[in-house]
């Protein structure tokens, strides 16, 4: 059994205090949040945490109604418990890779909140875990029709909902940056040699990383992007995946968006554009900020190539 290295010395299972979401500066008060792949695992509890910060509205998507309404009813009581009384939850049954049911849901949203303030790009789809050779080409490609189209769709359709990002020469009129962060995993970077017969997660959620990346530096005024590894998580997909060892908390990658939604613009700044895992500890992340930045880590890269090269083109 192998362990996997850690940026940070000390290794989280389950989230830290610093994180709470019942923490008062880390507040989503006023704010709409949307959570794709919401009714069930990661997605639900980070809709969970963020209606315990105080949002306004935590809208869901997914492909099940029935998981749907089963989680919209925890995330509702979640807000009754920590009297956010104003709050609203609201649940559309839509598949990411659908762009008119996608553009359909973020339009009523609008209608209904305004806008919305934070994307959580969440929903994901993992193959049969089989060799390149041995692997069903539909279920390959599914992959990149749940992870990477999926993911383009619902970015796009966020981005028609804000005029001001479709704009190379506009400002922010909103009082705060909108937050997109993407549920990524560690196999989009781990060597193909631990994540034998994950190609096609794997391959894909790399492909997913990247339009991420291009996004915050299209958007790097207007809009804070971070990409978030959230653990291993004990979920349908993780079964799927024969991962009998996840043993992460839910809530772990659930705090970490409500703690970078909240710091987007502060103490989670440098982190933009970056690729963080849950498990690492956030006091000694930040105490890295110095070097993260000056050494520009936690990056696509092509190691031993250009380092200096890219550091004065960026500059």
């Amino acid at each position: 059994m192998y362990k996997v290295p850690s940026f940070t010395p000390t290794w989280h299972h389950s989230p830290a205090t610093i994180m709470d979401p019942l923490i008062p500066s880390l507040s989503a008060q006023n704010k709409t949040v949307l959570v794709t792949g919401g009714g069930s695992g990661i997605g639900k509890a980070t809709a969970i945490a963020f209606a315990q910060a105080k949002a306004r509205a935590v809208v869901i998507t997914g492909r099940t109604q029935s998981s749907l309404d089963s989680a919209k009813s925890e995330i509702e009581e979640a807000a009754r418990v920590q009297n956010n009384r104003d709050f609203q939850c609201v649940a559309f049954c839509a598949d990411v890779a659908d762009s008119k049911a996608i553009d359909d849901v973020f339009s009523q949203v609008v209608q209904k909140f305004g806008r919305v303030d934070v994307l959580v790009s969440n929903a994901g789809y993992l193959d049969e875990n089989a060799l390149i050779a041995e692997s069903d080409l539909d279920d390959y490609w599914q992959c990149f029709e749940t992870n990477v189209k999926g993911a383009l769709i619902v970015v796009k359709a966020f981005l028609k909902t804000h005029p001001q990002l479709q704009s190379t020469t506009a400002t922010p009129t909103e009082t705060s940056k909108p937050v997109i962060i993407n549920i990524s995993t560690g196999a989009a970077h781990v060597s193909p040699h631990i994540m034998i017969r994950f190609s096609a997660y794997a391959s894909s959620k790399l492909a997913a990383w990247h339009i991420f990346d291009f996004l915050q530096a299209e958007e790097a005024q207007t809009l804070s992007v971070f990409n978030l590894q959230p653990g291993e998580i004990p979920t349908a997909m993780t079964k799927k995946g024969h991962n009998n060892l996840a043993k992460d908390d839910v809530r772990l990658p659930a705090h970490w968006c409500v703690w970078l939604a909240a710091k987007a613009e502060t103490d989670a700044a440098f982190l933009r554009g970056r690729f963080i895992w849950a498990n690492w500890d956030l006091e000694e992340l930040l105490s890295r900020r110095e070097q993260v930045e000056k050494e520009d880590l936690l990056k696509i890269a092509l190691s031993g190539w250009g380092e200096e090269f890219v550091r004065n083109y960026v500059d």
